[in-house]
């Protein structure tokens, strides 16, 4: 979709996103080209009753400019996105051995 990025920026409910070339499979070159993705981005009101647990296993907050690139915590950097999203742009991002060695580290000390 070579317009997403002018409807992501015309339209504020939507928030563009690159599915890069190979990243499903680089054996099969799958997908052979980078694809540009539209998702519906949402505003997420959470009640005092939910309890704070779930919320971590369902979304995760991400800086469209990442905070360690100088990226701030104004409501116009974040989004909500789900674990796997956040995920994948952190690896697109920092690496993907970066992200898995943080992931790593972050688990032996939570032991």
């Amino acid at each position: 979709m070579r317009r997403a990025p002018a409807y992501a920026r015309q339209r504020r409910f939507l928030s563009g996103a690159q599915l890069l070339a190979g990243v499903i499979s680089l054996e099969r070159d799958i997908p052979p080209t980078n694809i540009d993705l539209l998702a519906p981005a949402a505003a997420l009101t959470v009640r005092d009753s939910f309890h704070p647990a779930l919320v971590g296993l369902l979304l995760e907050i991400d800086h469209r400019v990442p905070f360690a690139r100088g990226g701030t915590n104004t409501p116009e950097n974040l989004r909500v996105l789900c674990r796997a999203h956040n995920l994948f742009l952190a690896e697109q991002t920092y690496g993907e051995s970066f992200v898995r060695e943080k992931i790593r580290a972050q688990q032996q000390q939570q032991a």
